[in-house]
């Protein structure tokens, strides 16, 4: 939930940024809901063939859809994000927690709940209302003395997507409208969803027809042709991160940790995100925290937590209050929740069961991309690949200090010998501190697209490396070695393509535009043959950090244990590393949002979302079910190369890719006919891109 929180006050900002960048609201909103739209059609496609008997849908179902895509999607996401436009990311969480409270009138109004001034409950409901409303109302309509800004210089303010001038007041008005119709939403949804207790089908309607009257809306808000057109930067981002989070994970998460800790705990989390959005906000778009933001509010979120605990108290009301207290849909177009369909949703289960750790791959093959590239832009800027690891590393250990504190004090472990702290600072200098500098070193002579194809031979240098040091047997009589080998020498070979030949342009991004120049954080000149060395040397490093890793965990069966410590060491030899190597003390600043967030996404997606999804598609699906999406990464990373770098893709590196594809597919085929598999094998098989940070179990 942390996670979520995190992400849904990171698509807020994102959004801030694309408006302040020129995108209009409702030309992003028509886009991310009809490419949500298009994610949605697959699974309800299959939902239909696998449920034949599910109810038919008649006239008067099909109008309640339409006006649950005019309520809950078209009227509430344009006055959401109008609403953003003219205030804050800020704001519009603090206004989202008024949801439940808006949602516990209109269920009295409407008689779905009743109020008892005895019940201990239904006073704190009331009384948590009026707060959060007082508290809503000292949000927008006083700013007061300013608190808390950055400085920005000219050359930094360039560069971020600073918020404009706004118009506080009216940005509030339109927020709180938007959140009324968020709780007229949930009362007509959860009349809707008892009556017609299928989840698939209501939600790729209600977004379906949601998204028709968005277009049609449109066509009178922004008629202005020139609004359409999307170039590759900050407004793409928005999008797609929209569509693609909203949509599918951040529904799909929300309605995991429903089922396993109830609404009470997931609502909990909401008052958080005002604590992110305003950090977000003051970092990447340049906000100024106000004192009556600041006590707005606490406020709300006193209000909110009144309300909350009157919701929890009244346990015979649990079915209806899952819809009541369930966060905001401003944001969420996806699949809702409801006690009724939890005992009739095994069809569904099972499907999402099958669909999530897909899904789960796909997402962290973009996001292990995304991370490169985000670290190729911010180097392309000016950060030294040097502080951007340390910074990383350090970033990453201080997230991973907290699980390792209660592990400790919760375990009784065994106590950490000399040899083993010699093997954990020796895990630290091959796994943490040569392997990343070389890799970002590699990536800021070369591209990302390169690093992607290359990470791809980990599983074969694992292969050679397990046979030389007598942890798998080799025996050239069975048709599983002999894939293996074959495909080894056929990854080498592909690299080695990759690496010496470039061969002409076959495709590359138009950057005359002096906008699109702006936007794009082009690649400058690098050194091919010297990036891809390096590399390779990063692939080396990482299979023997393989190897010599489950040598250790063998020893110390303790991975919690094992790996802070060695991420710890790690930190500290690539800071004396650079300190030796940057004399500059200006190199250690950071100016510009790419590198904050190149920074901050790389420690908490590969500290914590990375190693925790492949944990768990290794328990659910297995090792070959993960390693299979890494050539994905080639092709994403030759997209996001193109969009945001200004890369050039050439022939080399297109029949390089394909000969590795073909040689870390044969290599998995033998490694998936060999049903012997042992845990040690599971350490081999994953090959961590470029982040090795945590152990898998």
């Amino acid at each position: 939930m942390v996670m979520i929180t995190c992400l849904d006050m990171a698509s807020l900002t994102i959004v801030k940024a694309a408006q302040n960048g020129g995108l209009k609201s409702i030309v992003y909103i028509v886009y991310h809901n009809a490419l949500g739209t298009l994610i949605l059609f697959p699974f309800f496609i299959l939902h239909i063939f696998r449920n034949v008997g599910r109810p038919p849908l008649g006239l008067r179902l099909l109008f309640r859809f339409f006006i649950l895509g005019l309520v809950g999607l078209c009227l509430l996401q344009v006055l959401e994000y109008v609403g953003i436009s003219y205030s804050s990311p800020t704001m519009a969480s603090a206004i989202g927690n008024l949801i439940p409270v808006h949602t516990f009138l209109l269920a009295v109004v409407f008689r779905m709940e009743k109020i008892d001034v005895k019940s201990s409950s239904s006073r704190a409901k009331l009384l948590g209302t009026i707060i959060a409303i007082s508290g809503a109302m000292v949000f927008t309509l006083y700013q007061g003395p300013e608190i808390f800004t950055i400085a920005r210089s000219a050359k930094t303010s360039n560069r971020l997507f600073i918020s404009q001038p706004s118009n506080w007041v009216l940005g509030g008005l339109l927020l709180t409208i938007a959140g009324i119709c968020g709780a007229i939403w949930n009362v007509l949804q959860t009349a809707t969803a008892r009556e017609y207790p299928d989840q698939v089908t209501i939600v790729f309607f209600n977004c379906l027809f949601g998204t028709i009257q968005c277009v049609a809306l449109s066509l009178f808000l922004e008629p202005n042709p020139s609004s359409w057109i999307l170039q590759p930067g900050i407004g793409m981002v928005a999008v797609v991160f929209g569509a693609v989070y909203l949509t599918a994970f951040r529904s799909t998460a929300t309605t995991w940790c429903l089922g396993k800790k109830g609404p009470v705990f997931v609502t909990m989390f909401s008052p958080f995100s005002i604590v992110i959005a305003v950090i977000l906000g003051v970092i990447f778009l340049g906000d100024s925290l106000y004192l009556g933001s600041a006590i707005g509010a606490v406020i709300v979120a006193a209000g909110f937590y009144a309300v909350m605990w009157g919701v929890a108290k009244e346990k015979d009301k649990l079915p209806m209050m899952v819809e009541v207290a369930k966060k905001s849909p401003i944001s969420d177009t996806g699949f809702s929740f409801s006690l009724s369909s939890r005992k009739k949703g095994g069809a569904m289960k099972s499907f999402m069961e099958k669909a999530l750790p897909f899904l789960a791959m796909v997402m962290v093959e973009c996001g292990e991309v995304g991370m490169i590239t985000l670290g190729k832009a911010a180097m392309n800027n000016g950060l030294s690949n040097l502080v951007y690891v340390v910074y990383y590393n350090a970033l990453g250990t201080v997230l991973l200090l907290p699980n390792f504190v209660i592990h400790s004090c919760r375990n009784n472990r065994r106590p950490l010998t000399l040899s083993v702290l010699i093997k954990l600072f020796g895990l630290g200098l091959l796994g943490i501190c040569l392997l990343q500098v070389c890799a970002y070193a590699g990536i800021n002579y070369s591209s990302p697209t390169l690093a992607a194809a290359l990470g791809n031979l980990i599983p074969a240098f694992t292969f050679l490396f397990a046979i030389i040091f007598r942890m798998e047997k080799f025996d050239v009589r069975k048709p599983t070695s002999q894939a293996k080998a074959l495909g080894t020498m056929v990854a080498i070979a592909g690299a080695s393509v990759m690496t010496f030949y470039q061969g002409p342009p076959l495709f590359k991004t138009i950057l005359d535009n002096d906008d699109l120049r702006k936007n794009i954080l082009s690649s400058q000149q690098s050194n091919w043959i010297l990036g891809g060395f390096l590399i390779i040397i990063t692939c080396i490093c990482s299979s023997s950090w393989n190897v010599f890793q489950t040598a250790t965990v063998k020893e110390y069966p303790d991975e919690v244990t094992v790996v802070f410590p060695f991420c710890c060491f790690g930190t500290i030899q690539c800071a004396i590393f650079t300190l030796i190597l940057e004399r500059n003390t200006d190199v250690w600043i950071l100016d510009t949002s790419t590198e904050w967030i190149s920074i901050v996404f790389a420690a908490v997606f590969g500290t914590a979302v990375r190693s925790t999804v492949i944990t768990w598609c290794l328990c659910k699906k297995g090792p070959v079910y993960v390693s299979m999406f890494k050539p994905i990464s080639m092709v994403i990373a030759v997209v996001m190369g193109m969009m945001f770098l200004g890369d050039v893709l050439r022939l080399g590196s297109v029949i390089g890719a394909v000969i590795i594809a073909v040689g870390v597919y044969t290599v998995l085929w033998g490694q998936s006919k060999e049903r012997n598999l042992t845990i040690d094998d599971v350490s081999m098989l994953e090959s961590p891109t470029e982040n090795t940070h945590l152990l898998r179990k």
